[in-house]
């Protein structure tokens, strides 16, 4: 049985000007407990905007799955939306 799984999740900032090095930081810091960002990069969406997609190490059998990570992160100044696009054994 795996000990981990990979997240790729996305996070929209909620403007154009809002800096994403400072809310990766942010981003790190509220991961839940047993969390952890293992890789990240910016990708251009449209119009000067840019999203931040990165890979979460999660506990496997954490309970509720990546749910408490979107939490945790849907409540940082600055994200507009969090997006769990997939999830893999590590």
């Amino acid at each position: 049985m795996p000990k981990f799984v990979i997240a790729i999740m996305k996070v929209l900032p909620d403007d154009v000007d809002t800096d994403l090095v400072k809310l990766l930081q942010a981003i790190k810091k509220k991961m839940p407990a047993g969390c952890e960002v293992v890789k990240d990069e910016t990708v251009p969406i449209a119009f000067g905007l840019s999203a931040l997609k990165f890979q979460v190490k999660i506990p496997y059998g954490m309970e509720g799955g990546t749910q408490p990570v979107e939490d945790a992160l849907s409540g940082i100044t600055g994200v507009q939306r969090v997006e769990t696009e997939v999830v893999s054994n590590l």
